[in-house]
């Protein structure tokens, strides 16, 4: 095989270049390997004694992977899940909320206004934690969830057997928030692999 038939590998990007060395038959076309070889060595910074493994290029074809559609459908499927907790979380604050206007409303005069500092401080933390989920915070999605599940486990004994609507509301918000938990833990961790995937690319 002649030089003038060997692909020019300095003009191919890095992630078609590892993607055409992972499938290049070596034995085959030692011509086109060394030349590859060469090109692979001059990219990723490697000296002319160091071997290329195939545990080489997996690192490689690993670090870029993460680029790819199923990693970014995957964020955006986690996305959607820590969207649907914070919603979630706002719109119990948002009850609680209009629950204690109603019962400003009820009340007839201002001498039988009670301020009820506990309520508040649930409104506040709920508005709080369900602000951290919006950041992708897992510790807040664990801590709501944990909270809103002591918290309705309490009013629903207490309210047994009447409380046929906590139950139901129970199992709805309760939902939203596990798969809040997931979502976060999901989000990071991936968030994580591309994080140490750009650091590996900028030293190379």
């Amino acid at each position: 095989m002649s030089e003038s038939n060997i692909p020019n590998y300095t003009s191919f990007t890095t992630e078609f270049l590892v993607d055409v060395y992972s499938r290049m038959d070596r034995e085959k076309d030692s011509i086109k390997t060394a030349a590859i070889d060469k090109e692979m060595r001059s990219r990723f910074n490697l000296s002319e004694d160091e071997s290329i493994t195939p545990e080489t290029i997996d690192k490689f074809v690993n670090a870029f992977k993460h680029n790819n559609t199923s990693i970014k459908t995957k964020l955006s499927k986690s996305e959607s899940m820590i969207s649907e907790g914070f919603i979630a979380g706002l719109s119990l604050a948002g009850l609680s909320l209009f629950s204690w206007v109603i019962g400003l409303i009820k009340i007839e005069s201002f001498e039988g206004i009670i301020f009820d500092p506990l309520g508040l401080l649930d409104l506040l933390f709920i508005f709080a934690l369900s602000f951290g989920i919006y950041k992708k915070s897992r510790t807040c999605a664990i801590t709501l969830t944990v909270y809103y599940f002591i918290s309705r486990l309490i009013t629903i004994i207490t309210s047994f057997p009447g409380g046929i609507m906590d139950i139901i509301w129970f199992a709805v918000f309760i939902t939203f928030f596990i798969r809040a938990i997931i979502g976060t833990i999901e989000f990071n961790q991936e968030n994580d692999k591309i994080k140490e995937t750009n650091k590996f690319l900028e030293s190379i």
